[in-house]
């Protein structure tokens, strides 16, 4: 029951409508990309809609992002009208929804940032976003990788092992020779 209402709490707003809070993840990804130590910061922030929920707007988060040498590139998906959706909601009831894009403020947060606005409205565009964000924005990673070895050896050496003792016990036993 605790993790369905916290989920719902997420989900929905005070209204009971669904809410984008662009604002609050903006300024949630630039905080932890503070202590990262990169030639280059970005955030990819992709959204369905306007900002309509959260406590910080997307603006001031995109300023304290810009203060921060975070770039941001904003890209809305899907597109503007009325569509069917199924979308859940507290009653447990499916409803339409509005396609809302605010287009001049994720515009003004890409500007005030040094990053660019898209809009993707199918997959290609999508992956040619990407490719283009990811031709921009070239740093090489200095990754530590550890691999977790299980030593596997002991199980047949112990076989072994006892296929030997038990070889050198029938030769001084059963085996034993006489001359």
């Amino acid at each position: 029951n605790w993790l369905e209402e916290t989920l719902d709490k997420i989900w929905f707003n005070q209204t009971g409508d669904m809410g984008t809070a662009i604002g609050s993840a903006l300024a949630t990804a630039s905080k932890r990309l503070t202590n990262r130590e990169s030639r280059s910061k970005i955030i990819i922030l992709v959204t369905d809609g306007a900002n309509n929920s959260g406590k910080i707007g997307p603006r001031e988060a995109a300023k304290l992002a810009a203060t921060l040498g975070i770039k941001i590139y904003a890209i809305a998906i899907g597109t503007d009208g009325y569509h069917q959706v199924p979308v859940p909601t507290p009653d447990g009831m499916h409803v339409g929804v509005r396609q809302e894009f605010d287009e001049e403020t994720l515009k003004e947060v890409a500007r005030v940032t040094n990053g660019r606005f898209y809009q993707a409205r199918d997959a290609n565009a999508m992956d040619s976003i990407f490719k283009e964000i990811d031709r921009l924005e070239k740093t090489k990673l200095n990754v530590r990788r550890s691999t977790l070895i299980d030593e596997l050896f002991m199980y047949p050496l112990w076989g072994a092992v006892g296929v030997a003792g038990l070889g050198l016990l029938a030769r001084q036993t059963i085996l034993r020779r006489y001359p």
